[in-house]
């Protein structure tokens, strides 16, 4: 998926951020458009890591199969 500023040094990939391959802000917005347990964990982890974490899905709820 693209959009707008996706192309900035801040933005980067679910899986670059899991894997540490990619350096994480004290401050992150995690865009799950599939709204399954990749952004939902990434979320979870980064917050018990002591990061403000705000979660944005497309769906009615975090962590819910389309």
């Amino acid at each position: 998926m693209t959009f707008e500023g996706h192309d900035q040094p801040h933005v980067v990939g679910s899986w670059d951020a899991i894997a540490g391959a990619a350096p994480i802000g004290g401050s992150v917005v995690i865009v799950d458009w599939r709204c399954d347990w990749v952004g939902l964990g990434l979320a979870e982890r980064l917050a018990r890591e002591g990061r403000r974490v705000r979660l944005a899905v497309q769906g009615m709820g975090a962590g819910e199969l389309l």
